[in-house]
């Protein structure tokens, strides 16, 4: 199975972590009436929590940790992209990494909030990767772009011929 890389503002992770955790909350009001009953009801659809755990190994394992803290001290959020999973915004919030000297390791950890919750954030990046068992009616369907848009803008000889993983132009 062919999977992208976890990848964040155009920086692709060296290797996909080993866990990956996401969750998400919904925000929940809650009125009380006279007699005390008490009602919830939703207020919006809260941010998602990415979080993950890996290791890189080799001669550039510290390298490649260093390059991650580096993207993830600068500010702002940014296109996050999860294998299998539709692209969102997001800070990068937090990065924690031990070094391995005798194993020539770097364990990490990493963590990502979702920046605009509410918002069709899929829209903002004008690309989507193509998922396990896709073709261009899916995408379309998915992220909501006409099929004869997609058709236009990329160069797949049909519909039915977009490989898991390809990157495909949505505007």
């Amino acid at each position: 199975m062919k999977m992208i890389k976890l990848m964040f503002e155009n920086t692709e992770f060296y290797s996909n972590p080993e866990t990956l955790k996401i969750s998400s909350e919904k925000r929940m009001n809650k009125s009380i009436e006279l007699g005390e009953f008490e009602h919830y009801f939703e207020a919006s659809n809260g941010a998602k929590i990415i979080e993950g755990e890996g290791e890189f190994f080799g001669k550039d394992a510290v390298w490649q940790i260093l390059r991650l803290e580096k993207l993830q001290q600068r500010k702002g959020d940014g296109e996050l992209f999860i294998p299998e999973f539709s692209p969102l915004r997001a800070f990068f919030k937090n990065l924690s990494y031990e070094i391995s000297a005798d194993k020539g390791s770097v364990k990490y950890s990493f963590v990502f909030i979702q920046s605009k919750p509410d918002s069709k954030s899929l829209y903002d990046f004008g690309f989507t990767y193509a998922l396990s068992g896709e073709n261009l009616f899916h995408i379309a369907n998915r992220t909501g772009v006409a099929i004869e848009k997609i058709v236009e803008l990329n160069d797949f000889s049909d519909p039915f011929s977009v490989n898991e993983g390809e990157r495909v132009m949505l505007k």
